[in-house]
């Protein structure tokens, strides 16, 4: 994904006070035991052609 298809994306949401809620999968995406969730995300310029977006996670199990 390029910045620019992320941020239309992004401007396309009518309510932009809403939060992002930052959330992954590890096997299959219909099974909620395999989700990850992240807590925080940074972006990092850190190449030439590309950006890092690091994303900051715990386990389901940690909430739990």
């Amino acid at each position: 994904m390029k910045v620019k298809d992320l941020i239309k994306q992004l401007q396309e949401i009518e309510n932009q006070d809403k939060y992002i809620h930052l959330l992954g999968n590890i096997e299959n995406p219909e099974d909620e035991d395999c989700d990850i969730f992240f807590e925080d995300a940074e972006v990092w310029d850190d190449g030439e052609e590309s950006i890092t977006l690091f994303l900051n996670s715990y386990t389901k199990k940690t909430i739990i």
